[in-house]
């Protein structure tokens, strides 16, 4: 038994099924993406502004809930700290990240301004 291609069978070239010429059509355009625009200092300022009210704000609803929760963010390392206190001492119970790591991270920034100072 001979298999043969369909260009043999019918005396015309085999075309793939389910596809369009590309002589007849254009190629699609494609889309412009907005170029991100570049962030100045000056909006880094005010997204700190925000963050700060905004965090405030937050640890103002807590104490009124009557829950102890305090955000802030860690200036250093520009990272959110979540703190967890008891109501009546103020004694921090739980923080996130942990007061180590915090401590941690602080020696270590404080080596690359070292390192980067020293030139090594």
């Amino acid at each position: 038994m001979d298999i043969k291609s369909p260009q043999l069978r019918t005396g015309e070239p085999a075309t793939p099924t389910g596809r369009r010429s590309t002589t007849a059509s254009q190629p699609p355009k494609l889309e412009e993406t907005p170029k991100p625009r570049e962030i100045s200092t000056s909006d880094i300022d005010n997204l700190r502004k925000n963050l700060s009210h905004t965090l405030g704000l937050i640890n103002e609803q807590m104490r009124d809930g009557g829950r102890n929760l305090n955000f802030s963010i860690d200036e250093t390392l520009g990272m959110p700290i979540i703190q967890v206190k008891k109501q009546d001492t103020g004694e921090i119970v739980r923080q996130i990240p942990s007061e180590e790591f915090v401590q941690f991270a602080h020696r270590i920034e404080q080596l690359k301004g070292f390192l980067v100072d020293k030139g090594v």
